[in-house]
Parts: C-alpha cells; sequence; structure tokens
C-alpha cells in the first residue's frame, strides 16, 4: 500500500511567517501543526525531534522547521551547522500521510523554579 500525500501546500502572499497552530490533517486524521512560512502554508508533526530524528527527516526528503512561538524558521544546512541543539523552542519534520512517526524524540527534563538542596 503506497502512502497518500499531503494536500498540496497554498500560497498567501501578504503573509509571511506565523506561529503554527493544531488542526487535524485531512488525509490521515492525525494531529498536526498548520503554518505559514513565507506565505506558504505548512504541515507539521506534532514532534519534538532531537538531532538523530531531525538526521532522519533530512534522509527521507522531508524539510524541518524551529518553532519558536510565534515564529516559525526553516531549518538548513547552515543554521543546523550553527544551533543544532536550539534553547528555545522545539524541532519538528513536515507533515507525510503515512510516515511512520519518528523514534528519536527530544526528552526534556523537567525544571522547577525552586531549587530544593
Amino acid at each position: 500500500m503506497t502512502p497518500r500525500k499531503t494536500k498540496l501546500p497554498y500560497r498567501w502572499p501578504g503573509l509571511r511567517n506565523s506561529s503554527p497552530s493544531v488542526a487535524r490533517c485531512q488525509s490521515c486524521k492525525t494531529l498536526i501543526l498548520v503554518g505559514y512560512y513565507d506565505g506558504w502554508a505548512v504541515y507539521l508533526d506534532a514532534l519534538d525531534l532531537d538531532p538523530r530524528g531531525e538526521a532522519e527527516a533530512w534522509i527521507l526528503g522531508l524539510p524541518t522547521y524551529h518553532v519558536v512561538p510565534p515564529h516559525l524558521y526553516k531549518r538548513s544546512v547552515m543554521t543546523i551547522k550553527d544551533d543544532w541543539h536550539p534553547k528555545q523552542g522545539f524541532i519538528s519534520r513536515t507533515h507525510r500521510c503515512g510516515q511512520a512517526p519518528s523514534t528519536y524524540l527530544r526528552i526534556r527534563p523537567e525544571v522547577s523554579d525552586v531549587c530544593d538542596f
């Protein structure tokens, strides 16, 4: 069985970038993030990838994005080289229906405001 393709992106010329919001994919009904980058609609998996997950996405041919609400930044080789593990936001890959989710997810430790010694 061949995986179905995600709906083609469309362009909003006046809109540059926007913070992604939660939605459902119309084809496979999974939860995804929908935002706009450079006026184009971008559909992202709701995953927080670690560097191995990002490398896996690039090998599969899926662009990755750095999501720092309210901004969305497309990752390139130069941005990955300079900031491979961002401290703010999270890294997500482009959604493709039928694609298995990555097993390389970033696990963040719980951080509390009160330090108990």
